[in-house]
Protein backbone atom coordinates (compact mmCIF):
# COMPACT_ATOMS: atom_id res chain seq x y z
CA UNK A 1 0.00 0.00 0.00
CA UNK A 2 2.79 2.39 0.93
CA UNK A 3 4.69 1.55 -2.22
CA UNK A 4 1.54 2.31 -4.21
CA UNK A 5 1.21 5.73 -2.58
CA UNK A 6 4.88 6.36 -3.19
CA UNK A 7 4.44 5.51 -6.86
CA UNK A 8 1.46 7.87 -7.11
CA UNK A 9 3.48 10.67 -5.48
CA UNK A 10 6.31 10.10 -7.92
CA UNK A 11 3.88 10.18 -10.85
CA UNK A 12 2.28 13.39 -9.56
CA UNK A 13 5.70 14.94 -9.01
CA UNK A 14 6.77 14.08 -12.54
CA UNK A 15 3.52 15.46 -13.94
CA UNK A 16 4.03 18.73 -12.04
CA UNK A 17 7.62 18.99 -13.24
CA UNK A 18 6.52 18.21 -16.77
CA UNK A 19 3.80 20.85 -16.58
CA UNK A 20 6.24 23.46 -15.26
CA UNK A 21 8.78 22.57 -17.93
CA UNK A 22 6.11 22.67 -20.64
CA UNK A 23 4.81 26.07 -19.56
CA UNK A 24 8.33 27.44 -19.34
CA UNK A 25 9.10 26.13 -22.81
CA UNK A 26 5.86 27.61 -24.17
CA UNK A 27 6.63 31.03 -22.70
CA UNK A 28 10.22 30.87 -23.98
CA UNK A 29 9.09 29.95 -27.50
CA UNK A 30 6.15 32.34 -27.78
CA UNK A 31 7.58 35.43 -26.07
CA UNK A 32 9.54 37.20 -28.80
CA UNK A 33 13.13 38.28 -28.41
CA UNK A 34 12.58 41.04 -30.95
CA UNK A 35 12.11 44.35 -29.05
CA UNK A 36 9.44 45.55 -31.50
CA UNK A 37 7.30 42.49 -30.75
CA UNK A 38 7.85 42.91 -27.02
CA UNK A 39 6.65 46.49 -27.20
CA UNK A 40 3.53 45.38 -29.07
CA UNK A 41 2.79 42.88 -26.30
CA UNK A 42 3.22 45.62 -23.70
CA UNK A 43 0.81 47.84 -25.60
CA UNK A 44 -1.84 45.11 -25.64
CA UNK A 45 -1.26 44.18 -22.01
CA UNK A 46 -1.97 47.73 -20.90
CA UNK A 47 -5.68 47.31 -21.58
CA UNK A 48 -5.93 43.85 -20.00
CA UNK A 49 -4.04 44.21 -16.72
CA UNK A 50 -6.65 46.27 -14.81
CA UNK A 51 -9.24 43.52 -15.29
CA UNK A 52 -6.83 41.05 -13.69
CA UNK A 53 -6.29 43.22 -10.63
CA UNK A 54 -2.73 44.04 -11.71
CA UNK A 55 -1.47 47.67 -11.54
CA UNK A 56 -2.02 49.38 -14.85
CA UNK A 57 1.25 51.31 -15.12
CA UNK A 58 4.54 52.14 -13.45
CA UNK A 59 3.07 54.99 -11.41
CA UNK A 60 0.35 52.72 -10.00
CA UNK A 61 2.72 49.84 -9.33
CA UNK A 62 5.30 51.90 -7.44
CA UNK A 63 2.82 54.30 -5.86
CA UNK A 64 4.36 57.39 -7.42
CA UNK A 65 1.97 60.33 -7.60
CA UNK A 66 1.93 62.30 -10.84
CA UNK A 67 1.34 65.99 -10.15
CA UNK A 68 -0.61 66.68 -13.31
CA UNK A 69 -1.93 64.70 -16.28
CA UNK A 70 0.75 64.08 -18.89
CA UNK A 71 0.23 66.64 -21.66
CA UNK A 72 2.63 67.20 -24.50
CA UNK A 73 2.97 70.84 -25.56
CA UNK A 74 4.48 72.19 -28.73
CA UNK A 75 7.01 75.01 -28.53
CA UNK A 76 4.54 77.45 -30.08
CA UNK A 77 1.68 76.60 -27.72
CA UNK A 78 3.93 76.74 -24.66
CA UNK A 79 5.57 80.06 -25.49
CA UNK A 80 2.18 81.62 -26.26
CA UNK A 81 1.05 80.60 -22.80
CA UNK A 82 4.26 81.24 -20.89
CA UNK A 83 5.79 84.12 -22.79
CA UNK A 84 9.01 84.43 -24.76
CA UNK A 85 12.32 84.33 -22.89
CA UNK A 86 15.35 85.94 -24.52
CA UNK A 87 18.12 83.62 -23.31
CA UNK A 88 21.18 84.13 -25.49
CA UNK A 89 23.69 81.33 -26.07
CA UNK A 90 22.39 78.85 -23.47
CA UNK A 91 25.09 76.60 -22.02
CA UNK A 92 24.50 73.02 -23.15
CA UNK A 93 25.84 69.85 -21.51
CA UNK A 94 25.53 66.66 -23.60
CA UNK A 95 26.03 63.10 -22.38
CA UNK A 96 25.61 59.65 -23.86
CA UNK A 97 25.69 56.12 -22.46
CA UNK A 98 27.98 53.49 -23.95
CA UNK A 99 29.99 50.41 -22.93
CA UNK A 100 33.17 48.65 -24.00
CA UNK A 101 31.38 46.69 -26.75
CA UNK A 102 30.20 49.86 -28.50
CA UNK A 103 33.14 52.18 -27.90
CA UNK A 104 33.45 52.72 -31.65
CA UNK A 105 30.04 54.38 -31.59
CA UNK A 106 31.03 56.55 -28.65
CA UNK A 107 34.21 57.60 -30.45
CA UNK A 108 32.17 58.59 -33.52
CA UNK A 109 29.92 60.79 -31.37
CA UNK A 110 32.95 62.27 -29.61
CA UNK A 111 34.55 63.32 -32.89
CA UNK A 112 31.35 64.56 -34.53
CA UNK A 113 28.45 66.35 -32.83
CA UNK A 114 29.85 65.91 -29.30
CA UNK A 115 32.40 68.64 -30.04
CA UNK A 116 29.64 71.19 -30.58
CA UNK A 117 28.33 70.99 -27.00
CA UNK A 118 29.70 73.24 -24.26
CA UNK A 119 30.45 70.07 -22.28
CA UNK A 120 30.38 66.48 -23.52
CA UNK A 121 30.59 63.29 -21.43
CA UNK A 122 30.39 59.55 -22.12
CA UNK A 123 29.02 57.44 -19.27
CA UNK A 124 30.59 53.97 -19.29
CA UNK A 125 29.93 51.09 -16.93
CA UNK A 126 33.08 50.19 -15.00
CA UNK A 127 35.63 48.47 -17.25
CA UNK A 128 39.17 47.24 -16.75
CA UNK A 129 41.19 49.32 -19.16
CA UNK A 130 42.00 52.88 -18.17
CA UNK A 131 40.65 55.84 -20.07
CA UNK A 132 42.66 58.83 -21.15
CA UNK A 133 39.85 61.15 -22.25
CA UNK A 134 38.42 63.80 -20.00
CA UNK A 135 34.99 63.06 -21.43
CA UNK A 136 34.93 59.45 -20.18
CA UNK A 137 33.20 58.71 -16.88
CA UNK A 138 33.43 55.19 -15.42
CA UNK A 139 30.42 54.26 -13.29
CA UNK A 140 30.28 51.36 -10.77
CA UNK A 141 27.53 49.47 -12.58
CA UNK A 142 27.12 46.49 -14.92
CA UNK A 143 27.26 46.94 -18.68
CA UNK A 144 24.19 44.72 -19.19
CA UNK A 145 21.11 46.32 -20.70
CA UNK A 146 19.10 45.35 -17.61
CA UNK A 147 21.26 47.77 -15.59
CA UNK A 148 20.65 50.74 -17.90
CA UNK A 149 18.17 52.41 -15.53
CA UNK A 150 20.66 52.07 -12.67
CA UNK A 151 23.42 53.45 -14.90
CA UNK A 152 21.24 56.43 -15.80
CA UNK A 153 20.64 57.21 -12.13
CA UNK A 154 24.36 57.12 -11.36
CA UNK A 155 25.09 59.28 -14.40
CA UNK A 156 22.58 61.92 -13.29
CA UNK A 157 23.97 61.95 -9.76
CA UNK A 158 27.49 62.32 -11.18
CA UNK A 159 26.39 65.31 -13.27
CA UNK A 160 24.76 66.91 -10.25
CA UNK A 161 27.76 66.34 -8.01
CA UNK A 162 30.27 67.77 -10.47
CA UNK A 163 28.26 70.44 -12.31
CA UNK A 164 25.09 71.17 -10.33
CA UNK A 165 23.17 73.95 -12.06
CA UNK A 166 26.15 75.19 -14.12
CA UNK A 167 24.47 74.43 -17.45
CA UNK A 168 21.19 75.81 -18.77
CA UNK A 169 20.13 72.62 -20.57
CA UNK A 170 21.22 68.97 -20.46
CA UNK A 171 20.88 66.63 -23.43
CA UNK A 172 20.96 62.84 -23.03
CA UNK A 173 21.29 60.58 -26.09
CA UNK A 174 22.41 57.06 -27.01
CA UNK A 175 25.77 56.29 -28.60
CA UNK A 176 23.99 55.64 -31.92
CA UNK A 177 21.98 58.87 -31.86
CA UNK A 178 23.05 61.61 -34.27
CA UNK A 179 22.28 65.12 -33.02
CA UNK A 180 22.31 68.39 -34.92
CA UNK A 181 23.41 70.62 -32.05
CA UNK A 182 22.85 73.78 -34.08
CA UNK A 183 19.21 72.81 -34.68
CA UNK A 184 18.82 71.92 -31.00
CA UNK A 185 20.15 75.31 -29.92
CA UNK A 186 17.75 76.97 -32.35
CA UNK A 187 14.86 74.99 -30.83
CA UNK A 188 15.92 75.90 -27.28
CA UNK A 189 15.91 79.60 -28.15
CA UNK A 190 12.97 81.23 -26.38
CA UNK A 191 12.78 78.74 -23.52
CA UNK A 192 13.87 79.69 -20.03
CA UNK A 193 16.15 77.25 -18.17
CA UNK A 194 14.29 78.35 -15.03
CA UNK A 195 11.14 76.57 -16.24
CA UNK A 196 10.77 72.81 -15.53
CA UNK A 197 11.05 71.65 -19.15
CA UNK A 198 11.41 68.12 -20.52
CA UNK A 199 11.85 68.06 -24.31
CA UNK A 200 12.11 65.35 -26.94
CA UNK A 201 10.05 62.92 -29.00
CA UNK A 202 7.02 61.84 -26.92
CA UNK A 203 5.95 58.21 -26.67
CA UNK A 204 2.98 56.79 -24.82
CA UNK A 205 2.66 53.13 -23.81
CA UNK A 206 -0.26 52.30 -21.48
CA UNK A 207 1.83 50.36 -18.97
CA UNK A 208 4.69 52.87 -18.99
CA UNK A 209 2.98 56.25 -19.34
CA UNK A 210 4.05 59.22 -21.44
CA UNK A 211 7.78 59.92 -21.74
CA UNK A 212 10.44 61.14 -24.15
CA UNK A 213 12.28 58.56 -26.24
CA UNK A 214 15.80 57.91 -24.98
CA UNK A 215 16.91 56.85 -28.46
CA UNK A 216 15.77 60.13 -30.01
CA UNK A 217 17.41 61.99 -27.13
CA UNK A 218 15.77 64.21 -24.53
CA UNK A 219 16.71 67.59 -23.09
CA UNK A 220 16.17 68.84 -19.54
CA UNK A 221 16.20 72.46 -18.42
CA UNK A 222 18.26 73.47 -15.41
CA UNK A 223 15.10 73.63 -13.29
CA UNK A 224 13.78 70.20 -14.29
CA UNK A 225 17.22 68.68 -13.69
CA UNK A 226 17.26 70.13 -10.18
CA UNK A 227 13.75 68.79 -9.44
CA UNK A 228 14.70 65.41 -10.89
CA UNK A 229 17.65 65.05 -8.52
CA UNK A 230 15.31 65.77 -5.61
CA UNK A 231 12.90 63.09 -6.87
CA UNK A 232 15.71 60.53 -6.98
CA UNK A 233 15.78 60.51 -3.18
CA UNK A 234 12.06 60.47 -2.45
CA UNK A 235 10.54 57.32 -3.92
CA UNK A 236 10.39 53.58 -3.23
CA UNK A 237 13.81 51.86 -3.19
CA UNK A 238 12.36 49.12 -5.41
CA UNK A 239 11.72 51.70 -8.14
CA UNK A 240 15.41 52.52 -8.34
CA UNK A 241 16.58 48.94 -7.86
CA UNK A 242 14.36 47.23 -10.43
CA UNK A 243 15.25 46.80 -14.10
CA UNK A 244 13.08 49.35 -15.93
CA UNK A 245 13.17 51.13 -19.29
CA UNK A 246 15.35 54.10 -18.40
CA UNK A 247 13.49 56.66 -20.49
CA UNK A 248 10.07 55.61 -19.15
CA UNK A 249 11.31 55.57 -15.54
CA UNK A 250 12.85 58.99 -15.97
CA UNK A 251 9.64 60.29 -17.54
CA UNK A 252 7.65 59.08 -14.54
CA UNK A 253 9.94 60.91 -12.10
CA UNK A 254 9.69 64.10 -14.14
CA UNK A 255 5.90 63.79 -14.22
CA UNK A 256 5.95 63.42 -10.43
CA UNK A 257 7.67 66.81 -10.07
CA UNK A 258 5.38 68.57 -12.54
CA UNK A 259 7.75 68.92 -15.48
CA UNK A 260 6.26 70.32 -18.68
CA UNK A 261 6.60 68.01 -21.69
CA UNK A 262 7.59 69.84 -24.87
CA UNK A 263 7.52 67.86 -28.12
CA UNK A 264 10.29 68.56 -30.62
CA UNK A 265 8.05 69.25 -33.61
CA UNK A 266 8.18 72.28 -35.89
CA UNK A 267 5.41 74.78 -36.68
CA UNK A 268 4.07 72.43 -39.39
CA UNK A 269 3.71 69.45 -37.01
CA UNK A 270 6.72 67.73 -38.55
CA UNK A 271 8.97 65.67 -36.32
CA UNK A 272 12.38 67.07 -35.41
CA UNK A 273 13.59 64.17 -33.23
CA UNK A 274 12.86 60.55 -34.10
CA UNK A 275 13.71 57.21 -32.43
CA UNK A 276 14.45 55.71 -35.86
CA UNK A 277 16.36 56.82 -38.97
CA UNK A 278 14.78 59.20 -41.46
CA UNK A 279 15.21 56.53 -44.13
CA UNK A 280 12.76 54.32 -42.21
CA UNK A 281 9.97 56.63 -43.38
CA UNK A 282 10.73 55.98 -47.05
CA UNK A 283 9.05 52.58 -46.92
CA UNK A 284 5.35 51.87 -46.66
CA UNK A 285 5.49 51.05 -42.95
CA UNK A 286 7.38 52.05 -39.85
CA UNK A 287 7.80 49.59 -36.96
CA UNK A 288 4.45 48.83 -35.33
CA UNK A 289 5.66 49.71 -31.85
CA UNK A 290 6.54 53.20 -33.03
CA UNK A 291 3.31 53.93 -34.87
CA UNK A 292 1.35 52.73 -31.83
CA UNK A 293 3.45 54.52 -29.21
CA UNK A 294 4.00 57.83 -31.01
CA UNK A 295 2.42 60.70 -29.05
CA UNK A 296 3.58 63.74 -31.03
CA UNK A 297 0.94 66.49 -30.81
CA UNK A 298 -1.07 68.27 -33.47
CA UNK A 299 -1.44 72.05 -33.60
CA UNK A 300 -4.43 72.02 -31.26
CA UNK A 301 -2.34 70.21 -28.62
CA UNK A 302 -4.11 66.87 -28.86
CA UNK A 303 -2.12 63.66 -29.35
CA UNK A 304 -2.49 61.53 -32.43
CA UNK A 305 -1.14 58.31 -33.87
CA UNK A 306 -0.43 59.87 -37.24
CA UNK A 307 2.90 61.61 -37.65
CA UNK A 308 4.60 63.65 -40.33
CA UNK A 309 8.27 63.31 -41.03
CA UNK A 310 10.47 65.14 -41.24
CA UNK A 311 11.30 68.74 -40.42
CA UNK A 312 13.76 70.77 -42.47
CA UNK A 313 15.60 71.38 -39.20
CA UNK A 314 16.05 67.90 -37.77
CA UNK A 315 17.48 67.74 -34.26
CA UNK A 316 18.16 64.02 -33.89
CA UNK A 317 17.64 60.52 -35.23
CA UNK A 318 18.43 57.09 -33.89
CA UNK A 319 20.19 53.92 -35.12
CA UNK A 320 23.02 55.76 -36.89
CA UNK A 321 26.19 53.76 -37.57
CA UNK A 322 29.64 55.17 -36.66
CA UNK A 323 30.44 55.53 -40.37
CA UNK A 324 27.27 57.51 -41.02
CA UNK A 325 27.90 59.55 -37.86
CA UNK A 326 31.35 60.71 -38.89
CA UNK A 327 30.19 61.48 -42.44
CA UNK A 328 27.11 63.29 -41.16
CA UNK A 329 24.83 61.26 -43.44
CA UNK A 330 21.84 58.95 -42.87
Amino acid sequence: MQSRRLQLKLVHGRLCLGLIFGLSLLIWVTFPSDPDHRRNLILRAGNILPFLGIPRDLADYYGIAVKRPSFVHTKLSYLQHRGYQDVKNPKLLCWITSYHGTRQRAAAVRHSWGQQCDKFLIMFPKFRDRTYNDEDVSLPVSYHYSALWNRTQLALLHLWEHFGTTYDFILKADDDTMVNVTALRRFLHGFSPQDPLYMGHPLHIPTLGTYMSGGAGYTLSRRSFSLLIQALTKNSPAFFRDSLPEDAALGLLLASVGAVLIATVDSQDRLMSIPVRMTHFEGTQVANWYTNANAAPMKDGTSHQRFQCCSDFMISQHYISPEMMTKGTT
